[in-house]
C-alpha cells in the first residue's frame, strides 16, 4: 500500500503575551521575546487607524486640560510647592505631559529623565525618554531596579548608556530615570498596555486592510484552489509545491 497522504497539516502562528526575562550574559531584562516589544506596539499604533485613533484620544483625555491641584491655595506650603512645580515644568519640554500621557496609554508605562541642579537642592529639568530606548537592569534582592540601560537603537552593537533610577535621597548623579507604569500581575520590570489582550485583533485589522488593498491593486483577482489532474504527487513533491505557493501567495 502506498504511503502517500492526501492532505497536509500546516502550522498556524498563535498570539502570545509578551515575554520579559533575564538572560544569561546580559545586564538588562529583555523587552519582549525579541527585545523589541516597544517597536511592536508602535507598529500596531501606526498600522491600524482604529487603534491609533483610540490611543491618541485616550492619551489626550489623560492629559485633559493639563496639570492642576485643587489644594494649591490651601496653605503657604502648598502654594510654594505649586510655584516650584510650575517653574520646573516651564524649564522643561512644553509637550512633556502630553508625551507622557500618550506613552502611558500606548505602552502602559512612561519614563522621565530627572535632572538635579548643581547644588542638588532641587530638580532643575525634566525630559521625556522614549519607552523603546530603555531596558531595566536586573533588580536586587528587594525587587528594586537600581540601573536602567539607554540606547536609541537596540539593533546596533553599541554599548548602552547606564542611568541610575531616581532616588530623592541619593543625589550623587545629576541625571536619573523615573519610571511610571501600570500595575500588571506577574510583570515586575515593565508595564503592559491595557489593550494587551486585543493586540491579536489589532494585527487582524492590519491584515484585513492589507488584504483588501492587495485585492484592489491586483484588479480584484479572486482567490483560487489549485487542482492537479495527473495523480497524487509524492510527499516530497507536495512539500515542494506548497513551499512555492506559500512563497508567492502567503501573507495578506
Amino acid at each position: 500500500m502506498s504511503s502517500k497522504t492526501d492532505f497536509s497539516v500546516l502550522g498556524l502562528p498563535i498570539h502570545d503575551v509578551p515575554l520579559f526575562e533575564e538572560r544569561q550574559g546580559k545586564d538588562w531584562v529583555t523587552y519582549g521575546a525579541d527585545d523589541r516589544y516597544g517597536e511592536y506596539l508602535e507598529g500596531l499604533f501606526l498600522g491600524s487607524s482604529i487603534n491609533s485613533a483610540i490611543i491618541s484620544g485616550v492619551g489626550a483625555m489623560i492629559y485633559g486640560e493639563g496639570l492642576d491641584a485643587t489644594d494649591r491655595d490651601a496653605s503657604d506650603g502648598h502654594r510654594e510647592q505649586w510655584v516650584r512645580l510650575q517653574r520646573l515644568l516651564s524649564s522643561s519640554d512644553p509637550e512633556l505631559l502630553r508625551k507622557l500621557a500618550l506613552d502611558l496609554k500606548l505602552y502602559g508605562q512612561c519614563y522621565i529623565n530627572t535632572i538635579w541642579n548643581r547644588s542638588r537642592t532641587e530638580l532643575a529639568q525634566l525630559k521625556h525618554l522614549p519607552v523603546h530606548t530603555l531596558r531595566a537592569g536586573v533588580c536586587d534582592s528587594t525587587g528594586k531596579i537600581d540601573v536602567w540601560y539607554y540606547k536609541n537603537d537596540w539593533t546596533d552593537k553599541e554599548k548602552p548608556l547606564t542611568i541610575r533610577s531616581f532616588d530623592d535621597e541619593d543625589r550623587t548623579e545629576a541625571s536619573r530615570v523615573l519610571q511610571i507604569k501600570r500595575y500588571a500581575p506577574s510583570y515586575h520590570y515593565y508595564g503592559l498596555p491595557d489593550y494587551v489582550g486585543s493586540t491579536g485583533y489589532i494585527d487582524l485589522d492590519q491584515e484585513i486592510q492589507s488584504f483588501h488593498l492587495n485585492n484592489i491593486k491586483n484588479g480584484l483577482f479572486p482567490s483560487m484552489m489549485l487542482s492537479f489532474t495527473n495523480g497524487v504527487p509524492t510527499d516530497q513533491e507536495r512539500a515542494q509545491i506548497e513551499r512555492k505557493v506559500q512563497d508567492k501567495f502567503s501573507g495578506a
